[in-house]
């Protein structure tokens, strides 16, 4: 029987990784077959197979390996070790922020989406004032945000047992409010005088954003119109 020989200097990449440089081989009658296993425990005769092993994630794997057919009977299977390190992530294209963001109604992206060497890159929003990374809340998705204000954006590629992630570093955007011209504003002649308390139906809209009262914007009156 001639041993295989494991591959070195696997690193991560979510790419699945052939285990063996060389498969062994045997004289006559039969075959190697193989099986994998994380721990130091032999596997049992059902996991062999003719196939080379592979293995996607980080970590130590141990290739179990034997004869297998007519002339080869109940052989103790060998092993060899070989390992798929932990790939190390960088941000190859850093977020930036958008700029020019006017308050809408809707939901707007602030940044640009981050890119790195391996792993996904997540995200966390905070409002600008906030001087320590969350540890939690983060998305994959570009963060989006809807009212007026000022934010932060924390963005990182996270520790997994395959990757090393990134320090968590932070973009700060702005979203600034709408400036409403007086003819936006629409005040409705509510009916005559009667001598009685009423007040004046007001409407604001810019473009083509109908505001809505109470939640965009507050009417106030000195005077029964």
């Amino acid at each position: 029987v001639v041993a295989p020989q494991g591959n070195t200097g696997l690193v991560y990449d979510g790419s699945e990784k052939q285990l063996l440089k060389t498969e062994g081989s045997i004289t006559s009658g039969g075959s190697l077959v193989y099986a994998v296993t994380t721990s130091d425990s032999a596997p049992e005769a059902a996991a062999f197979a003719e196939q080379a092993p592979s293995a996607t994630a980080a970590g130590t794997y141990h290739v179990w390996f034997k004869a297998a057919g007519d002339n080869y009977v109940s052989n103790v299977p060998a092993k060899i070790t070989v390992a798929v390190s932990q790939a190390t992530a960088q941000i190859t294209k850093e977020p930036v922020a958008k700029s020019g963001l006017v308050y809408s109604g809707a939901d707007q992206e602030l940044i640009t989406a981050a890119e790195s060497s391996v792993g996904a890159v997540s995200y966390a929003v905070t409002a600008a004032d906030v001087t320590e990374a969350p540890t939690s809340g983060y998305s994959e998705t570009i963060p989006t945000a809807k009212n007026a204000g000022s934010y932060k954006i924390w963005y990182r590629v996270a520790d997994t047992d395959s990757i090393i992630g990134t320090q968590t570093a932070a973009v700060e955007v702005t979203v600034a409010p709408l400036a409403l011209k007086q003819s936006d504003v629409n005040v409705a002649k509510n009916g005559d005088y009667t001598g009685q308390p009423h007040a004046p139906e007001v409407a604001v809209t810019a473009g083509s954003l109908t505001l809505v009262k109470d939640r965009d914007y507050t009417a106030s009156w000195t005077e029964d119109m």
